[in-house]
């Protein structure tokens, strides 16, 4: 798996090692999946907490882009969940552009 980290996740002294162990979660989530996901954390502002982590996920059938606000990243059940979701939501972009595939190839088009 080749996950990225911007300079601003890089500075983030509370959120960035939290987002390092979201990304270990996230290789474990991901199995023998991992070495086909790339994807890129970087951080926003939020006003109410300081900081929200953005998760760009992408194989070679799409992307995702999920927030994970930092109250969420204290919580591995929280984290682990926001992750499942992004993977399914991957997994299903990719199901969906295979079956346009698919039906533009039947209809000979």
């Amino acid at each position: 798996m080749n996950i990225q980290y911007t300079d601003r996740v890089k500075q983030w002294a509370e959120g960035y090692p939290l987002i390092q162990r979201a990304t270990d979660r996230l290789e474990e989530i991901l199995g023998e999946d991992a070495g086909h996901v790339s994807g890129e954390w970087d951080r926003t502002e939020d006003q109410r907490d300081g900081g929200v982590a953005t998760l760009r996920l992408r194989d070679s059938t799409g992307e995702v882009v999920r927030k994970f606000p930092l109250d969420e990243l204290r919580s591995p059940p929280d984290t682990s969940f926001r992750l499942y979701r992004a993977w399914a939501d991957l997994l299903h972009a990719g199901s969906k552009k295979m079956l346009d595939d698919l039906q533009r190839t039947g209809d000979g088009r």
